[in-house]
């Protein structure tokens, strides 16, 4: 950036000489320039903070949003703390969290069914469109509390939950996962449950 201000000092030192006779005094040819590199300097700032935002708002892609939050459900990430009530976006990267009495249910874009059990914890790590409304890659971490899952119309083989033990490979099942006291259980639910 300053490379590219001082070339366009001397240029403009250039051509006023040249188009100029050397009558005009050399400091307003000076504040010229100054103007100058102040009006690049400006511009550049401001390329910068449109940059800034949309790269934040980049960030904040909504995967999916709230059914139901019952009691205190809250969301953390690209947008921030926040209390999430019924119809709110979700995002990837955010972490949902229920407290002793909330209850928060989801979907996501590709139909994915979750369900927030109280005192839990759950991230959407990654979620991955493939076209048509379906997703290539769907990962979730499920830190603590219990969640239920009902997968989408996506191929089965993009769903991923994480759990602190390892990871569980979805195929087109419905089931509830708790963990707790570091240990995790799984409960396969049997088709009609939803």
């Amino acid at each position: 950036m300053r490379c590219s201000a001082l070339v366009l000092v001397f240029w403009h030192l250039i051509r006023s000489n040249r188009e100029r006779s050397a009558k005009i005094p050399f400091n307003r040819i000076l504040k010229k320039c100054a103007f100058s590199f102040r009006t690049v300097a400006t511009t550049a700032t401001a390329t910068s903070m449109l940059a800034l935002v949309a790269g934040n708002a980049l960030a904040a892609e909504q995967v999916g949003s709230t059914i139901e939050a019952k009691s205190t459900v809250s969301g953390e990430g690209a947008v921030g703390k926040r209390v999430i009530a019924t119809a709110d976006p979700i995002y990837r990267d955010e972490r949902l969290r229920s407290n002793i009495t909330g209850l928060g249910q989801f979907q996501l874009g590709d139909g994915t069914k979750l369900v927030l059990g109280r005192n839990a914890s759950l991230v959407i790590d990654r979620y991955v469109l493939a076209g048509g409304g379906k997703a290539k890659t769907v990962t979730l971490k499920l830190l603590s509390g219990t969640a239920r899952f009902m997968t989408g119309t996506s191929d089965k083989r993009a769903y991923r939950i994480l759990t602190p033990q390892g990871t569980i490979g979805v195929r087109g099942t419905e089931f509830d996962l708790t963990v707790r006291n570091g240990k995790t259980y799984l409960l396969l639910l049997p088709k009609k449950s939803h």
